[in-house]
């Protein structure tokens, strides 16, 4: 009943029940190991061993890093919005990232609004050394946010209008 494609559902050979109002990583994590049998527990997520390597650059310290794009409009946490968050952490060494033009233009408004400072379009490898250096991030549903979840970096995912 929790599943997105429910007709797909007919054809599957094992189903496992888990609500939508439990944690996505939770939820992906009881699909997996109640198919192969075994258990994953929360002690296991949460003390995992990273798993994403990066090259090391110039010495980077961020307190806060923001990231305010994603692939979809709906994922996307008005700038106006984490202009409000960043302004509350005036005190901290908050960091933004960019991919796209549009991006590059919400982080000149964040950084022409605030005391946030823009990295350089960046590769995936320096993006992981980025979010690696990173006490937080904060951000939506996107690619960079889980990559700090892979990196054991705490984070705050700020979702947009799926489920």
């Amino acid at each position: 009943h929790s599943i997105r494609e429910s007709l797909a559902s007919l054809f599957y050979t094992k189903t496992v029940n888990i609500g939508y109002d439990q944690n996505v990583i939770k939820r992906n994590c009881e699909v997996v190991s109640s198919y192969l049998g075994f258990e994953i527990t929360k002690e296991d997520i949460l003390n995992k061993k990273p798993f994403l390597f990066y090259d090391n650059y110039e010495d980077l310290q961020i307190d806060i890093l923001v990231i305010f794009g994603a692939s979809r409009a709906n994922k996307i946490y008005p700038k106006e919005k984490f202009l409000e968050v960043i302004n509350r952490f005036k005190d901290k060494k908050i960091y933004t990232i960019w991919a796209n033009q549009q991006e590059k233009e919400s982080a000149k408004y964040l950084s022409d609004n605030s005391h946030i400072k823009v990295l350089d379009k960046t590769d995936l490898d320096k993006l992981k050394y980025v979010i690696s250096k990173s006490k937080i991030v904060i951000g939506g549903d996107t690619g960079p946010v889980h990559i700090a979840w892979g990196l054991n970096i705490p984070s705050i995912t700020i979702f947009g209008n799926t489920p």
